[in-house]
Formats: C-alpha cells, sequence, structure tokens
C-alpha cells in the first residue's frame, strides 16, 4: 500500500539551534492540523541538536530528516522543498515557535482564496528567554493581498517562516543562491513581478525569535539597508534580463535609488550609536 500524502509539509533547515529546537518542533507537531510531515535539513548537526530529533522521531513517524555537511540556508531550502510532498509546503525556523492553529487557519484561508499562491501571518517578536519584546509594524500594516503589493517595491513585508505556499507554485520559484539574507524577498518580488496573489492572515501565528545568532539580528548588525539594495539590484538584473519591464519593476528601481540614497545617511548613524 503507499502510503497517504500529507496536506502540508513543513520544511524546517536547522544549524546551530541547540537551545530552541525542541521547542520549535514541538510547536509543529502539537498543530491542531494534524496532516502534516516535518522535513528537517541539519547543516552540520551538533550530538544535542541529534539526540533532540532522535527523541520526536521515536514518538512521531512525519519527521524526516536529512543530516549534511554545512550548505547553508538557501540550498537547505531548495533541497526541502525537493524533498516535500505535501499539497502545500510551510516554512518554519528552528529558533521560533507557531502557535497552535497556524496551520490550521492557514489552510482554511488558501482554501477559500485559491487565487493566493502564498499566505504568511504576522509576527510578535520574542527573546531568547521567549519574552515578548515588540512587534514588526510593517508586518502589521500590511494586512490584505493589495497593501502587500504596495509595499513589496519598498520593502519586505512577509516574515518569511510563516509562510505556507501551494507546493505547484515553489515548483517555479526556487530560492537564489545569489541572495543570501534576502532569498525570500527576492522569491516575492518575483512571483509579485509575474503577478501572483500574495496574502497574509490578518492575525498573529508565530513568535519570531531575535537573538545575537539569528540571521535577522546579524544582517541588520551588519550593514543596515546594505542587504536590501544588493537584493533589488539583483531581482532588477535579472528582470531585464528576461525583459520584463512593467510598472512594478518601474517602482522597485524609484525605491532602489532612494535606498541607495539613504543607506550612506543610516550607515554612519549605525557606527555612531555604535561606538563606547
Amino acid at each position: 500500500m503507499t502510503a497517504r500524502t500529507p496536506v502540508i509539509s513543513v520544511v524546517m533547515p536547522v544549524y546551530m539551534n541547540d537551545d530552541y529546537l525542541a521547542e520549535s518542533i514541538e510547536s509543529i507537531l502539537h498543530q491542531t492540523f494534524r496532516d502534516l510531515e516535518l522535513i528537517l535539513i541539519c547543516d552540520d548537526p551538533s550530538e544535542k541538536n541529534r539526540a533532540i530529533i532522535a527523541e520526536f522521531q521515536g514518538t512521531d513517524n512525519r519527521i524526516r530528516v536529512v543530516y549534511q555537511e554545512r550548505k547553508g540556508l538557501i540550498s537547505s531550502l531548495n533541497e526541502g522543498i525537493s524533498l516535500a510532498t505535501g499539497t502545500y509546503i510551510a516554512r518554519m525556523d528552528a529558533d521560533d515557535i507557531s502557535y497552535p492553529d497556524r496551520l490550521e487557519k492557514q489552510v482554511a484561508f488558501m482554501e477559500a482564496h485559491p487565487e493566493c499562491a502564498i499566505v504568511a501571518a504576522q509576527v510578535e517578536w520574542i527573546n531568547v528567554s521567549g519574552d515578548l519584546i515588540g512587534y514588526w509594524k510593517t508586518d502589521l500594516q500590511t494586512d490584505t493581498a493589495d497593501k502587500i503589493r504596495k509595499i513589496l517595491p519598498r520593502e519586505n513585508c512577509l516574515a518569511h517562516p510563516t509562510v505556507l505556499i501551494r507546493r505547484m507554485v515553489t515548483d517555479r520559484y526556487r530560492y537564489d543562491p545569489r541572495q543570501k539574507n534576502t532569498e525570500d524577498y527576492d522569491v516575492w518580488l518575483r512571483m509579485a513581478s509575474d503577478n501572483l496573489v500574495l496574502c497574509k492572515v490578518p492575525e498573529i501565528l508565530l513568535k519570531l525569535r531575535i537573538h545575537p545568532s539569528s540571521i535577522t539580528s546579524a544582517s541588520k548588525k551588519a550593514s543596515p539597508g546594505s542587504d536590501k539594495i544588493r537584493c533589488k539590484t539583483r531581482y532588477l538584473a535579472a528582470q531585464i534580463r528576461r525583459g520584463r519591464i512593467s510598472f512594478f519593476n518601474l517602482k522597485v528601481f524609484i525605491f532602489l535609488v532612494m535606498n541607495c540614497v539613504i543607506w550612506p545617511i543610516r550607515y554612519i548613524q549605525s557606527k555612531i550609536w555604535t561606538c563606547p
């Protein structure tokens, strides 16, 4: 008998997440929506990582694991998507926490809105101890497809670990290895440029952890705004090569110019503020 295909494949890259991994896995396995598989792509796993995962595997057969040498986040994401068998692919990070009804609400949204290619959700920020430390203002303000499309040329407004994507869409849109730290924003721009509808459940369904080793923190500290400039430059170059001249891409270009003007000021300010 052939094994039944799950409705959702949850792709979770794992790298140096010893302190938060168990809580993140639990938040997926304890979802009210049960028809899922959890695909863990583990880069250079520590012994603690292996032990945590083995314990969960002993009690839940919905887990699939790939252990590999260090290949990086983008490679792990594309590998996880290639292995996914579900109708939908959900993203999850190994240091965040999904609300128990996150996937149930997102699947219901997608079933009710067949025009949507992806659906995200709103997030709240937590610290290393799991305490609430704030909210992402842009995320809360962009709670409809129209608002998302309007703001995307300026900046990203979709929290990557919250998205649920139709698998047939991921067959066309994989992550670009050149877009390190902005691989998600690049994908959303490409989707929007092709007139796909990007949606969001207007409700907080994930706790996004901010800590010193998180990608979000590292990127902001390294050079505030520079990743956005590089992402848009590469995206527009690829669009020009494809002959994709559109009003949407013109807006991306205008905001890129604005980013280039503002970035040196913000960079200098960041260095001043961090001086002892």
